[in-house]
């Protein structure tokens, strides 16, 4: 009777990452912690496991509904982190405040979330984040946008938009309404949601038809004609104190983000993100091929208060698991190698000091093991596309000599391992 194997099947969700799929998420870390060295961010780790209580105070309804929380065995309610800012700010205010400002903090880490399993959308994903503390400045939302631009850029991206909205514009319209913040984190996640109805409902209930009617309004102001969109903005807004200077400031930022991309660039001023910290410029990144955000960020200066440090902030964060699914996603580059082919186990003690030379030298090698005949080996290591095979038999053994064979032309000498490092090397770490 065949076993039933379901019940030990990874979780929904949760992936095993085959060679070619973990190499594509390395390739992508690898870009970003170029940016990391190159724009000067600090790399940080933070816990997998929080207190529920860290993680409720501005994570917003969606993800606080949408956590794996349990009690450990001291009976603390814990979760599986499901998203970074949060920890990295308490990490700031806390353990880094006496850090010259403004900081810059990076991070990459396994976050969790309850959500249903569909392309792109997992249970456990890694995330790359860039976090800028202490400057309340505008260049600092600009030089968070051209990392993210940067980002995808370097990894061959070329179709590719950016959404973007300011939260900071919809709460000074609801502070001139008296909403207080806690219901402008409730009424930005329904509007995140799309869950109009209850807005609706919400602010038909406080006599607020009028500030329903500019939120609605806001919503309509979207898409890439954004001489337009400022202008009705300007005019609708135009009785709410201070929103004109927030208008102009923003209008830079996006003047700055749609030279940098091409034109690339949707203005929504309806815009929210289910995080309830964002107060001021927030944005998403759509690939083609996945319907979904793979980035997203935006200012944040209240967060860091929360712990006893009043500082101004902004950052992003990129979804490696889902910008792999893209169109565009970079493939796996073949690395070059070398088969060392032992044809007797007699000869292992001079194979693997040839191994040992090779490798010393930079040059990677593969060892394949006897078998019945050369002819079965050479036939695998073609397969797996060696760039040289290294042979070694009783001959090559007793002479300290080794015989190469160019995988490519086929063509096959005998000479000595000085020689052969020579000519492998020339060729494999050039990748020709």
């Amino acid at each position: 009777m065949k076993e039933d194997l379901s019940s030990i099947k990874p979780l929904r969700g949760f992936r095993e990452l085959t060679p070619e799929e973990f190499g594509r998420k390395t390739l992508v870390i690898s870009k970003a912690e170029e940016l990391f060295r190159l724009y000067g961010y600090e790399e940080v780790e933070i816990p997998t496991l929080e207190p529920l209580k860290l993680i409720e105070l501005k994570v917003g309804d969606e993800i606080r509904h949408r956590m794996f929380r349990f009690k450990d065995l001291s009976g603390r309610e814990v979760v599986l982190r499901p998203e970074g800012t949060i920890s990295i700010a308490r990490l700031m205010a806390t353990r880094l405040k006496a850090a010259p400002l403004p900081a810059r903090l990076s991070y990459i880490g396994n976050m969790f979330r309850y959500d249903e399993p569909q392309r792109g959308r997992f249970r456990e994903h890694t995330q790359i984040g860039f976090e800028l503390f202490g400057s309340g400045s505008m260049l600092a939302d600009l030089e968070v946008l051209e990392i993210s631009v940067r980002l995808l850029r370097d990894l061959g991206f070329k179709e590719y938009h950016f959404k973007i909205g300011h939260e900071g514009i919809l709460r000074r319209i609801m502070d001139d309404f008296g909403i207080k913040v806690d219901k402008q984190d409730a009424l930005l996640g329904m509007m995140d949601r799309k869950e109009w109805d209850s807005v609706r409902s919400e602010l038909k209930q406080q006599g607020k038809a009028e500030l329903l009617g500019l939120l609605e309004k806001m919503s309509s102001l979207k898409g890439s004609d954004q001489g337009s969109i400022f202008e009705k903005a300007r005019k609708s807004l135009k009785e709410i104190p201070g929103i004109q200077t927030l208008l102009d400031d923003f209008k830079k930022m996006v003047d700055f983000l749609h030279d940098i991309t091409g034109g690339l660039v949707i203005v929504d001023l309806g815009f929210a993100r289910g995080l309830e910290y964002y107060t001021g410029m927030i944005f998403e990144v759509y690939v083609k091929g996945l319907e979904i955000a793979v980035a997203g960020g935006g200012r944040y200066d209240g967060l860091c208060k929360l712990f006893g440090l009043d500082i101004p902030a902004v950052g992003f964060a990129l979804g490696v698991d889902r910008l792999i699914l893209g169109d565009e996603a970079p493939k796996t580059p073949k690395q070059p190698f070398v088969s060392l082919i032992p044809v007797t186990e007699t000869v292992h003690e001079y194979a693997f000091q040839v191994g040992g030379e090779l490798r010393r030298t930079g040059i990677p090698v593969i060892t394949e093991f006897p078998t019945k005949s050369l002819s079965s080996t050479m036939e695998k290591v073609s397969k797996k596309e060696a760039r040289f095979a290294v042979i070694i038999g009783d001959k090559e053994a007793s002479t300290k000599t080794v015989t190469i064979k160019d995988m490519k032309s086929g063509e096959q000498e005998l000479c000595t391992l000085d020689v052969a490092i020579q000519k492998i090397g020339e060729r494999v770490q050039k990748g020709s």
